[in-house]
């Protein structure tokens, strides 16, 4: 199904994804037409904003799903894309797949009409509530580990949430937020007219606020023109863009550790993977309080479960209530019994402790690597927990909680959640009045 192009004003266009997360395709702010993008996530709890600089006042076209500007050098392509399957090879020749853009995707795409004075473009970038991590590529020691990197993310960044860690109070956050990836930026494909390409250098520097794609001078020397140069492909992601094929009776965790934001009940954990090696292999992971980056004191385990063949969230529910604490810093670990492909990226420092899966001793672990685990955990806090999100006019916000038993829901963002109705005389009490088997509720205000 196409995806639609809504005008918000003169200068700017939106696009809704299938996440449901809004691109904005153009600068709101300014009254000519600029070659901007702000893609929002998280409602616009964080966003990325990249412009090419550029004064001049040219009118934009819309071609499809395509929004076009174009100069007499240079034309800038915005338009969405849909979630994608790459094949990378591991160590042995064989497909390992990788689903790219999973909540959906936009390119600013340059085109390049002659060859420029330069061999580097450079945007303007802005970013709210953003953490980046560069993704190098694999080192032989971990080609032979059994990892594997898709060429698109050698090179590229994946971009976290700033300041939210992994343990999450409520299902709704937890689905919402999961292991806090945002985006990832891929490294860009140039490619000439006649179809020869070679791979740009994609280098962030935040403190400069600019994204610089360098293409090699030799390919724009030889190139035939007009050139794509694939400026930024941004995927709005949920997991790791690499894959770990490890062996099992190892328990594993990164070593910068998370805090619940209250005290709660620990409900489940959750990781991305899958059975890469058709081994039927299972997984359980824990809790345990950290007592330092290599070490940890157990809590709890949840159950054993099966990992699916296909690449996807794994949860495993702890067998029974276990309380946590704000005031404590957990590391949250996995062990299984066979080999299995986790799914990560670069950007810490992962640790294991080499045990028989099943057993939970404390943590005396060794460094392993840089990566940062696709893993979570949901937690309930006592009573119920409410969310931003649905604002009416003349009325005011009105709360968003878990599902539970509310029979009234509203699916926003992809989550889908509940809506609480209190009794009138409640002092949360919304103005909206429902008509139930008990009587005439009202819908509960956020406060």
């Amino acid at each position: 199904m196409p995806i639609e192009i809504t005008p918000i004003n003169n200068t700017t266009y939106e696009v809704e994804l299938p996440g449901g997360d809004k691109v904005e395709i153009g600068d709101r702010d300014n009254i000519d037409f600029k070659p901007h993008l702000k893609l929002n996530r998280w409602d616009g709890e964080c966003f990325i904003k990249v412009q090419l600089p550029t004064t001049k006042k040219i009118l934009p076209t819309i071609e499809g799903d395509k929004v076009k500007w174009a100069d007499s050098d240079i034309e800038t392509h915005f338009y969405p894309l849909e979630p994608r399957i790459v094949i990378a090879k591991d160590k042995e020749g064989k497909d390992v797949k990788f689903r790219q853009c999973e909540l959906g995707g936009f390119e600013f795409e340059a085109i390049l009409k002659k060859k420029p004075k330069t061999n580097k473009i450079v945007l303007n970038i802005e970013t709210q509530g953003l953490k980046f991590y560069y993704q190098p590529a694999l080192t032989p020691e971990e080609i032979a580990e059994g990892a594997v990197r898709p060429d698109n993310v050698v090179g590229s960044y994946a971009v976290y949430h700033a300041t939210r860690g992994n343990m999450h109070k409520g299902k709704a956050t937890a689905e919402k937020y999961k292991c806090g990836i945002a985006f990832h930026i891929y490294r860009p494909l140039i490619t000439d007219a006649e179809g020869k390409w070679v791979w740009g250098d994609l280098f962030l520097d935040e403190q400069a606020g600019t994204l610089t794609t360098t293409i090699p001078q030799e390919f724009l020397d030889s190139a035939v023109y007009p050139i794509s140069t694939g400026t930024t492909n941004f995927g709005y992601e949920t997991a790791g863009g690499s894959n770990w094929g490890i062996s099992g009776n190892n328990i594993r965790w990164c070593g910068s550790g998370y805090s619940p934001a209250s005290d709660g009940e620990a409900l489940s954990m959750s990781l991305h993977g899958y059975d890469r090696y058709s081994k039927n292999a299972l997984i359980a992971m824990a809790l345990y309080i950290k007592t330092g980056v290599d070490t940890g004191t157990y809590e709890v385990n949840t159950s054993s479960v099966e990992i699916p063949d296909g690449a996807t969230w794994v949860t495993a529910d702890f067998p029974a209530s276990h309380s946590i604490l704000s005031s404590e810093t957990y590391h949250l670990v996995f062990n299984h019994n066979d080999l299995f492909g986790i799914d990560y990226n670069s950007g810490d420092t992962d640790y294991k402790d080499a045990e028989t899966f099943g057993n939970w001793p404390s943590l005396v672990g060794s460094s392993d690597g840089t990566r940062q685990f696709s893993i979570y955990c949901t937690y309930e806090a006592g009573g119920a927990t409410y969310y931003h999100g649905l604002k009416v006019q003349g009325v005011g916000e009105l709360a968003l909680t878990d599902v539970g038993n509310n029979p009234l829901r509203i699916r926003k963002g992809g989550v889908t959640y509940g809506i609480e109705m209190v009794d009138n005389s409640d002092p949360n009490a919304s103005p909206i009045r429902i008509k139930t088997s008990g009587g005439v509720k009202a819908i509960r205000k956020y406060t």
